[in-house]
């Protein structure tokens, strides 16, 4: 009988197993697929914060346009023809600038430097160096000098006798690449008026040497409305000449009271801190300039070639700097220490932004971190003439004083009101001013840029206090 025996060498049909059939697995699909899926994420996160970005450089856009609407109806300078409109001399006010200018072209900068090489202010020499009684030679050398200069002389004293206000000319539309020729000339006028002082103390000369020293303070106001930080400062530079002649001429010359209150007048008609706040509103006017003109700010190479010319391209930061420079000319107009403590927030917002660990934020304020002038440094320059001059108001106040008197005061009440109008206070901690009197010598101070009171002590190691000295006795007896 026929038996249905598979033989073991035969294979056993697929169809008798009840098993799925195999199928090829593609193992690169899911990383494909999950790339994709990130791929997605990124595009979609850049699309929002592509968006986000835009909504917020629209929201800024109008809010500058709000801010600079703002200024404009306030009637400050914004734009370069109202940079230029800011800049003129009042109506109501003689017009001086054409006999300053001609003071200033009277002379060839670098022919002056070549021709004073030898002397003091001038040249190398300290002004030290001429000092009652003078050394002879040197005085000779100084006088041909300053003959040879006479004309710059007179037209400096044509000017000051023609009173009025001064705009050295200047091109806005150069922006921060803007040169000053000008304002720096100013400085050879200021060392010459200082080498015509020395001379005349040491010949004793008090009538010409308070003439030059009037002089002198009258080229110090010529950039007082000159609307950049850099002309601001060297309008307190040339104080502060003025302040050291002022200082040596009241130990040299035994002057007389109604010399010392033209002096006087002098002091009290500089505005240090009107100044400041002028420079201030030039600066932020140049800074939304320079915003959309990002090819002249040579700081930023990188920005070569972004944005339009004539257009804001960066708003976002645009805004913030007009915010900073709001805070800082509300604080150039609060008296000191107040007005340098609020500069001082304002640097230190700055300086966090500055040091911020998100790259991102550094670059979007890439241009006012960059463009923000040093405004720390011109509230402590601003705050150090103030001192200067407010010691030197005491000064000369006690001079007179003593000129009554026959001795200096014991304090600062005993020249309220009638040679100062109040006790003045020091800029640096608002404070009176400290003052010590002897037989011999007045010594009036301020704490310094510390705020420490180091006794009037001026040289290192500690901040050096701002200082006046006044000998009774002087060097050079009057004619």
């Amino acid at each position: 009988m026929a038996t249905d025996v598979l033989k073991p060498s035969q294979p056993k049909p697929a169809e008798a197993f009840d098993l799925p059939q195999p199928s090829i697995v593609r193992w690169w699909v899911v990383p494909v697929l999950a790339f994709g899926a990130m791929l997605l994420l990124l595009v979609g996160a850049a699309a929002v914060f592509a968006i986000r970005w835009r909504m917020n450089t629209v929201a800024a856009l109008r809010r500058v346009e709000k801010e600079v609407a703002r200024l404009e109806a306030l009637g400050q300078p914004i734009s370069t023809q109202s940079l230029y409109d800011y800049h003129r001399v009042p109506a109501d006010r003689p017009d001086a600038t054409a006999l300053w200018l001609a003071a200033l072209n009277s002379l060839d900068e670098k022919a002056f430097n070549t021709d004073g090489k030898d002397l003091p202010f001038v040249g190398v020499l300290e002004g030290r160096a001429l000092t009652p009684p003078g050394n002879p030679a040197l005085l000779a050398s100084a006088e041909d000098f300053l003959k040879k200069y006479d004309p710059t002389r007179e037209a400096i004293l044509a000017a000051v006798r023609h009173g009025g206000e001064c705009r050295i000319p200047v091109k806005f539309e150069d922006g921060f690449a803007m040169l000053l020729p000008n304002a720096q000339k100013v400085r050879c006028l200021a060392r010459l008026l200082a080498l015509d002082i020395r001379v005349r103390a040491c010949r004793g000369d008090a009538a010409g040497a308070v003439e030059s020293l009037e002089a002198l303070y009258g080229t110090a106001v010529t950039v007082a409305h000159q609307l950049t930080i850099v002309e601001q400062l060297i309008h307190m530079a040339v104080a502060g000449v003025a302040f050291g002649e002022t200082e040596q001429l009241l130990g040299d010359l035994e002057l007389t009271d109604e010399q010392l209150a033209r002096i006087a007048a002098r002091l009290d008609s500089l505005d240090i801190r009107g100044g400041l706040t002028t420079g201030m509103i030039g600066e932020r006017a140049m800074g939304y300039y320079a915003f959309h003109h990002l090819e002249q700010v040579p700081e930023i190479p990188q920005l070569k070639g972004m944005g339009v010319a004539g257009q804001l391209s960066r708003p976002v930061d645009c805004e913030w700097y007009l915010q900073l420079f709001d805070d800082l000319i509300a604080a150039s107009r609060e008296p000191f220490p107040e007005a340098r403590n609020r500069a001082r927030a304002v640097e230190m917002r700055l300086k966090a932004r500055a040091g911020s660990q998100n790259p991102l934020e550094k670059m979007n304020y890439m241009v006012t971190l960059m463009i923000l002038p040093a405004t720390g440094a011109a509230f402590d320059a601003t705050g150090r003439t103030l001192a200067a001059r407010e010691t030197l108001r005491v000064a000369v106040a006690a001079e007179r004083y003593r000129l009554a008197t026959g001795a200096f005061p014991n304090q600062l009440t005993e020249l309220v009101p009638a040679y100062l109008p109040a006790v003045p206070v020091d800029p640096f901690d608002g404070l009176p001013l400290r003052m010590k009197a002897t037989s011999e010598e007045l010594i009036v101070y301020s704490v310094g840029k510390d705020g420490q009171d180091n006794g009037g002590q001026e040289t290192k190691p500690c901040e050096p206090d701002v200082v006046v000295r006044v000998p009774a006795k002087k060097a050079a007896p009057a004619p």
